[in-house]
């Protein structure tokens, strides 16, 4: 059994809640949706000499405005590199021929390492290749779909054994589509429950479980295996099918394997999502925040957001063989 499942975690939380008489009575999702900022990951450019307007006006168009869980840093190899992966990065092959090069970190998170889960060349061509795995259409359609509310996208990762996929989506669909009849939301349990007046008016609130099914070994997913390996490097050895259950501003909930997957696991998992929330310390929840830079807080709270405008000006242009790199 791999380090995804954590039943024991998810059954705690909910413990909490009945210890707690303070206890947040908005559920897990939206809470966490409002009130836990994305981690910000960093892309460090490295480069020598000044960088020119055109330099960073690629990088500028990397991420949306406002995206605040993505930071940049430039470092002239020149001076003086900080301690840490991207300096043994740099020192293993010091050749001006690689520059400007990028690496992207994960956010520090509980559990999961820190490490350098994208590099390469930062120029015209590796800049396209590096927006492609951003904002490969899974993630676009992800973030879309928690914008329009969505209580979680669970995505299935298919892997070369199409009986597997095709059994596992079953399970997802029959069981999810039970749970979305019979669950309720705190609030329609009690209507006069006031921690629903001042929701943020951006994104509704709904009961709703959505599907993203996508192969695991896709070129534009190399980005987010090597997130999803960061927490657990025995998934690096796994070639799916593998489910993620995904909310809030692109947090992935755990990682499952098929036989990991059982009826009552998924019940957990969306009792624990649609549950009030017991604990509002982010890094005491289980789960861990994937690389997805968007700007949610206007999409949360900016009436007059074009949801559908931005994810149009993330779409990637036309697909080449990716240069960037994973960890080594």
């Amino acid at each position: 059994m791999s380090k995804a499942v954590r039943p024991w975690l998810l059954i705690a939380c909910g413990v909490l809640f009945h210890l707690n008489a303070s206890a947040c009575t908005k559920p897990v999702f939206r809470y966490a949706l409002e009130r836990w900022p994305a981690s910000p990951c960093l892309l460090t450019v490295l480069h020598k000499g000044p960088v020119d307007a055109a330099g960073k006006a690629r990088i500028d168009a990397l991420c949306p405005e406002d995206a605040y869980n993505w930071n940049v840093q430039f470092i002239d190899v020149t001076g003086d590199l900080p301690e840490g992966p991207v300096r043994d990065k740099w020192q293993s092959d010091p050749d001006p021929g690689r520059l400007p090069m990028g690496l992207l970190q994960l956010p520090p998170s509980r559990g999961t390492a820190s490490g350098v889960v994208w590099e390469g060349k930062l120029d015209s061509a590796g800049s396209d290749d590096l927006k492609r795995l951003l904002y490969a259409p899974v993630i676009r359609d992800t973030i879309r779909s928690l914008c329009k509310g969505d209580t979680a996208v669970w995505l299935l990762l298919k892997g070369p054994d199409s009986k597997a996929n095709l059994r596992l989506r079953k399970r997802l669909e029959t069981q999810l589509a039970a749970l979305q009849k019979d669950l309720k939301l705190p609030h329609e349990l009690d209507p006069l429950d006031s921690t629903y007046d001042d929701l943020a008016p951006g994104i509704p609130m709904k009961l709703a479980f959505s599907i993203r099914e996508v192969d695991a070994s896709a070129s534009e997913l190399g980005l987010l295996r090597n997130c999803l390996s960061a927490w657990d490097p025995e998934l690096t050895e796994q070639s799916g099918p593998l489910i993620v259950p995904v909310f809030a501003r692109g947090r992935a909930l755990a990682v499952f394997m098929p036989d990991e997957l059982d009826e009552e696991v998924i019940a957990e998992v969306c009792y624990f999502l649609v549950g009030p929330c017991s604990c509002r310390v982010k890094d005491l929840n289980p789960g861990f925040d994937l690389v997805m830079p968007f700007p949610w807080d206007r999409a949360l709270w900016d009436d007059a957001f074009a949801l559908d405008a931005v994810l149009k000006g993330l779409a990637p242009v036309a697909a080449k063989p990716v240069q960037g790199r994973g960890p080594e």
